[in-house]
């Protein structure tokens, strides 16, 4: 009995699997199996396209840059906040060092002279 659920657990996993994947990864799943065995294969992708995207994050942060036309002053430093906030919800330490170096930078030629 606890086998038979056991498989239907499964047969449900593959099913859910199968509908919600993009077809790169169902490939890749397709020849594991033991459910163990995709797991640790989806936790990889997983990981790795959270570190793909935690450094696509923290290169914008670095490249922010103050659009005096159009934007407020206060706009570019809640901006530059949002870029840190997301980073630290991807469990991607921010220091205020970085931040402050982020805005300064990103001021431009216009303030120059104040930094």
């Amino acid at each position: 009995q606890k086998r038979k659920e056991y498989r239907n657990k499964v047969l449900l996993l593959n099913d859910i699997l199968t509908n919600t994947l993009d077809d790169g990864t169902r490939v890749r799943l397709a020849h594991l199996k033991r459910p163990q065995a995709k797991c640790a294969a989806l936790v990889d992708d997983f990981e790795k396209k959270s570190f793909a995207v935690g450094m696509f994050k923290r290169r914008e942060l670095l490249n922010v840059e103050f659009d005096p036309e159009n934007e407020l002053i206060r706009d570019y430093i809640h901006r530059v906040e949002a870029i840190r906030q997301e980073l630290t919800l991807m469990h991607e330490e921010v220091s205020d060092r970085e931040v402050i170096t982020a805005l300064l930078t990103g001021l431009g030629d216009t303030y120059e002279s104040m930094v």
